[in-house]
């Protein structure tokens, strides 16, 4: 068991203990003559996203290659200066902007769908596009639509960007 004061008020108000047995913290306040307890969690790890192929960006770019990754994300069209001052009800329609538009004023980034599109130069000179789909129904993930393009890369396609 381990026990450490807080830097409260009074030193001597509150402790914590530690249980390492149960895995639990245990808060005392000795003025209040109350008790908090609570199990210790460890942090979420984020989820990882790869390849099923097993390929990355960094190999492709080890090899030699080229890598460009352009991410369009749906979004909505503000023009606060075409809006007739009289009209109440204005219907936006989404449309497909680059994900670099996001601290432009006028879009409205919205947080589901959206598309992924790798563009590899080898070596040679030679390109190979990618690109996967974020549905309307799924949140937009950075990493989850690199990972859904990459695979979508043939073993031909690999094995000539990799020699």
């Amino acid at each position: 068991m381990t026990t450490a004061q807080n830097n409260d008020c009074d030193m001597s108000r509150y402790t914590t203990e530690y249980h390492e047995v149960s895995d639990t913290f245990i808060k005392t306040d000795h003025l209040n003559h109350k008790m908090w307890a609570w199990k210790a969690r460890p942090k979420p790890v984020k989820p990882v996203f790869a390849a099923k192929n097993g390929l990355t960006i960094q190999q492709l770019q080890e090899a030699g290659n080229s890598v460009r990754v352009k991410h369009l994300r749906w979004a909505l069209y503000l023009p606060l200066y075409d809006v007739p001052r009289n009209s109440r009800n204005i219907a936006s329609r989404a449309l497909v902007v680059p994900s670099t538009f996001r601290s432009d004023p006028m879009y409205v980034f919205l947080p589901k769908g959206g598309y992924t599109h790798l563009v590899i130069k080898h070596k040679s000179g030679r390109y190979i596009c990618v690109s996967s789909e974020c549905s309307e129904d799924d949140t937009f993930c950075y990493a989850a639509g690199v990972a859904t393009a990459l695979d979508r890369l043939t073993s031909t396609e690999i094995n000539l960007l990799m020699t």
